[in-house]
């Protein structure tokens, strides 16, 4: 048999070990001198340890634990504040990628890391086979350790729970530039204590960023407890429920890649949230007829005040591409603008915003949105007090019909949306003190502004053209409608009054009528 030869960069690492471990350090405060490095490689070579944990056992604070290439078969537990765990790389070795340095926890109990410091950093790991978490971090979830923790480069390959857990006591904890595939649960865990409704019980301020995750087996990609959590840059693929689930309030969703998660893309329950610069593509199966018809896998789906969702992409989704709904609670301030949403499958909405029925301001503004070959309304909104304004509504809805833009509500207003080739009307409202004004609507296969019910709606300075129906249709018993200063041609009726006591005039109207409508 041949003698084993150490690799040339193993051996040039060893011979330059004792220099680096013993080299003289930067001048340091006395209340604070750092703590020697040590080392761990499977032979030991040097002096240095043969199993990580043993060398951690060893740590002080302020400690740096160089581990060399190897499969290291063994799961570690962290006490000591302020150590990291670095993986070594050969010299060519590329920096993105699997790291060489293996953590192979199979068949043992408990997280493959489990962490219950402050301050610790892990990077340069791969993880693989854990029978719990991948990493844990404030390991008895009590909210007093783990805070500060960073994981950078790691690739985590299954485990029999979450990728990584992050408990109560992970305040201010980072995890970037790392690959985390195949975990039973979830990819990334940011919990609260069991049973506690309350997000604020969460690890607060986490930043999420650079990561690729991706094939979550029976969990979301994220699942986020915590407020102030940042998720930016990341790519999330694939997912038997939600690519992001987050819970807390401050929440920011930026520049990520969300891609074909069995349920909505990103769910945030929570205040002040911001969701931007987003792709969100496959909610669902992301295929048509493939649903189940409740629309519960939006593309991007917010409930509490003030969330601001802008310049996102949503394509190909299984619910709502975008929806903001507040159910019994209050949703004021809600802002979606500048987002691009199409191919909205099953019978859902490109954008849908609900309010409480109570809220008689809700103050929701949706703009600058285009929306178009959805298979229900490009835009439905339920409420009170909101904004439609200046946005491309194309191509929505189906043989069943379904609206360019649905009202339903008081005082809302409509203005400045370009509203074409529609499977039912351009714009369809029910509800009182609607203002629908400065549209042009065209080609819409049933009428071009339909007031279906309600009182004292005003339709003004819209533009209606080649509409099949009526340009503007007002409907028994709809009541005491201002109809003025609109233009209508080729429609085929321009103008179709049924309502009662509608004040008209004056338009510009080639054709009218006073019932019955086409």
């Amino acid at each position: 048999m041949l003698p084993y030869v150490t690799p040339n960069w193993l051996l040039v690492s060893m011979l330059a070990l004792p220099f680096l471990l013993h080299a003289p350090a930067a001048p340091a405060q006395w209340w604070k001198r750092p703590a020697p490095s040590l080392c761990v490689e499977q032979s030991g070579y040097f002096g240095c340890y043969k199993t990580i944990q043993d060398a951690v056992d060893d740590a002080k604070p302020g400690a740096t634990i160089k581990i060399y290439p190897g499969i290291f078969f063994e799961t570690v537990e962290i006490d000591t504040d302020d150590i990291t765990l670095l993986g070594v790389l050969p010299p060519a070795y590329p920096r993105h990628g699997k790291s060489p340095i293996i953590i192979d926890a199979l068949d043992l109990p408990g997280a493959a890391i489990a962490i219950d410091p402050d301050d610790v950093t892990i990077e340069y790991l791969t993880i693989r086979n854990s029978t719990a978490d991948g990493i844990q971090v404030d390991v008895d979830n009590d909210g007093d350790a783990g805070a500060r923790t960073r994981i950078t480069k790691v690739t985590v390959l299954g485990a029999g729970d979450d990728c990584i857990d992050i408990n109560r006591g992970g305040d201010d904890s980072v995890v970037e530039y790392s690959e985390l595939v195949s975990c039973d649960s979830d990819g990334i865990d940011l919990d609260r204590l069991t049973n506690n409704n309350f997000a604020t019980d969460g690890p607060d301020d986490v930043r999420i960023r650079h990561n690729k995750v991706s094939a979550a087996e029976n969990g979301d990609l994220i699942d986020g407890d915590a407020n102030g959590t940042h998720y930016l840059y990341n790519t999330f693929v694939r997912s038997d429920n939600d690519c992001i689930d987050a819970d807390g309030d401050h929440i920011v969703v930026k520049h990520n890649n969300l891609w074909n998660c069995q349920e909505s893309g990103v769910e945030i329950t929570g205040d002040d949230a911001h969701v931007a610069w987003n792709h969100v593509k496959g909610t669902g199966s992301g295929q048509a007829n493939e649903f189940t018809e409740d629309c519960s896998s939006d593309g991007i789906r917010v409930t509490g005040q003030k969330a601001k969702i802008e310049r996102n992409q949503t394509t190909a989704t299984g619910g709502e591409g975008i929806e903001v709904d507040c159910g019994a609670g209050d949703c004021r301030g809600a802002t979606i603008v500048y987002n691009k949403v199409e191919h909205v499958y099953d019978v859902c909405e490109g954008i849908m915003a609900t309010a409480s029925a109570g809220d008689t301001d809700s103050n929701i503004k949706i703009s600058y949105n285009q929306i178009s070959n959805g298979m229900d309304e490009g835009i439905e909104i339920n409420g009170n007090g909101m904004e439609v304004t200046d946005n491309d509504v194309i191509q929505n809805g189906d043989d069943n019909g379904d609206d360019g833009i649905e009202v339903r509500g008081n005082q809302n207003e409509v203005a400045g949306n370009y509203i074409f080739r529609n499977y039912d009307d351009g714009i369809d409202v029910e509800g009182n003190l609607n203002t629908i004004k400065d549209n042009r609507v065209k080609e819409n296969k049933e009428d071009g502004i339909d007031i279906s019910m309600g009182g004292r709606n005003s339709v003004l300075d819209n533009l209606l053209w080649e509409n099949n129906r009526a340009g503007i249709e007002i409907n028994a018993p709809a009541s005491q409608t201002v109809v003025r200063d609109n233009e209508g041609a080729d429609n085929n009726v321009d103008f179709c009054d049924e309502g009662v006591g509608t004040v008209v005039g004056p338009n510009v109207f080639g054709t009218t009528s006073n019932g019955p409508c086409p």
